[in-house]
């Protein structure tokens, strides 16, 4: 039986999510133990949703507050902190102290974060250069990280996560990470539906709540609902299919947008308006690539149909490589997925 594979191997969403050689060596979690009273935050109160995790996270010193007792729930995680988290969970884990990740060349010239980084590096926890790490961290980087800083092995399955379940999380290299948290109880979704949210910014509660999961099996989660059954699985699309499909999602989103759709049979001179050339080109929809997952479409940037579930994505390789869903209700349907 084929699996549900999408496109998004050919996509890297950023170069700190690129497979890396291993997990993080074998430790245990028993390792993760309160250093203290956990801290009082004044912006956290008992009944809030995310209190239990804050209160994992502080215990064992993975994550601290802004220094004038509070902890800043809603406040945006950036790439360097959730480095650092990383670094430290990797260390406790591994060694049983966080030091060993809080003094890693931690030279007085260099950037708070510059340990940290290196350390995720040195540990194997990500390839390449990090980037801009002083930026707001995206969902799918945060916890593609943080799934790495513990040995695979502490990633039991607990939920029956079908490949490509996530509705607006194709399954592929890139995103495998985020699928082996789902499964084991530590991501649940961020509505019913199970979405994922990948491109928007995290949130330091929420990186509290990931974290707690992690180093504590008693706080998983179980997830139901996104699972595909076998008749789903046995499709496979032709490309003339999948640009039947292509043709009707960009021709509901180009009347939503500009009004009706009529076919445009000559290709027209490329000065025209943006409405009249994107007519041309619904009306003769061609594959650029095939591979064995599916089709890709250039349209105004390219479009990939999944050629297991019908599902429609659009494309962006801009600052931030984009992989979207696409929704053709979206007023936003025919813009740049970036």
């Amino acid at each position: 039986m084929k699996r549900f594979i999408s496109m998004l191997t050919a996509v890297l969403l950023t170069v700190a999510l690129l497979p890396c050689a291993g997990f993080a060596a074998d430790g245990s979690l028993a390792n993760f133990k309160s250093d203290g009273e956990a801290p009082v935050f004044s912006d956290v109160l008992p009944d809030d949703w995310f209190a239990p995790y804050v209160r994992a996270v502080s215990e064992v010193g993975l994550m601290i507050g802004d220094g004038e007792g509070r902890f800043d729930p809603e406040g945006d995680v950036t790439l360097a902190e959730v480095y650092a988290v990383a670094a430290r969970i990797h260390a406790i884990y591994t060694t049983g102290f966080k030091a060993a990740a809080d003094e890693y060349e931690n030279d007085a010239d260099k950037p708070w974060f510059y340990g940290y980084v290196k350390y995720c590096m040195d540990k194997g926890i990500m390839n390449g250069e990090p980037g801009d790490v002083t930026q707001p961290a995206f969902r799918i980087e945060c916890a593609s990280l943080l799934s790495r800083a513990l040995s695979e092995k502490e990633l039991t399955e607990i939920n029956a996560i079908a490949d490509n379940a996530i509705p607006d999380l194709p399954l592929s290299q890139n995103t495998e990470n985020v699928y082996r948290l789902y499964r084991a109880g530590v991501l649940t979704g961020m509505d019913e539906a199970g979405n994922f949210c990948p491109e928007s910014k995290v949130r330091r509660s929420e990186v509290a709540a990931i974290v707690s999961r992690l180093i504590d099996l008693s706080l998983r989660r179980s997830v139901a609902g996104l699972t595909h059954t076998a008749e789903d699985m046995n499709i496979s699309l032709t490309a003339e299919e999948a640009a039947a499909l292509l043709r009707a999602a960009l021709t509901e989103a180009y009347e939503n947008t500009y009004g009706a759709f009529t076919p445009l049979d000559s290709k027209p001179e490329e000065s025209v308006p943006d409405a009249e050339y994107l007519r041309w080109v619904i009306s003769h929809l061609e594959v650029s690539e095939e591979t064995e997952d599916g089709y890709t479409f250039p349209v105004i940037f390219p479009f990939f149909v999944d050629r297991y579930s019908g599902m429609i994505c659009k494309v962006y390789n801009g600052l931030h490589p984009v992989v979207k869903v696409f929704d053709p209700l979206s007023p936003y349907a025919l813009s740049f997925a970036g």
